[in-house]
């Protein structure tokens, strides 16, 4: 059974530190059939061990507005890359302190 694990936290929770540890073993969570996907799109002001921003960041032109059309262009993304995570594993963790 394919299982996709959610991790939030609250603020000064140690979320940051399980996300640090996570993105730092890749190897060790494979050799257990986890992944914690890396995922390739940027976000300003916002750690690149949040993998599972995709789903609520929110992107803005350099006028103020939002670009909605980026930010579903990062979901699709986000979630073809959860997707590719479970062809090889059975278990994919995405961590996200602002869900």
């Amino acid at each position: 059974m394919k299982t996709l694990y959610l991790h939030i936290g609250m603020p000064k929770t140690g979320t940051s530190s399980i996300q640090k540890f996570l993105l730092q073993n890749p190897e060790a969570l494979a050799r257990q059939g986890y992944c914690f996907p890396k995922l390739p799109h940027k976000y300003p002001y916002v750690y690149n061990n949040r993998n599972a921003h995709f789903m609520v960041g929110k992107l803005y032109n350099a006028d103020g507005t939002r670009n909605k059309k980026l930010e579903n262009q990062y979901l699709q993304d986000g979630l073809t890359n959860v997707l590719l995570c479970f062809e090889q594993f059975d278990n994919v963790i995405l961590s996200e302190e602002n869900i």
